[in-house]
């Protein structure tokens, strides 16, 4: 549906974060800004390259 009122590039932008939200239950880059303690795997993925957005 959010396709339908978007445009191709929002969309995949939308996307991708359904799909952080999706293995990390939340967005690991806001952990710092909120006093989080980092899980063992979001660390990776944080110094993956195009993990940010």
């Amino acid at each position: 549906m959010f396709e339908q009122f978007t445009d191709a590039r929002t969309a995949v932008f939308a996307r991708r974060h359904l799909e952080v939200i999706a293995r990390f239950d939340r967005f690991p880059h806001r952990n710092d800004a909120l006093a989080r303690v980092s899980n063992s795997e979001e660390p990776a993925f944080l110094n993956t390259p195009g993990s940010s957005f």
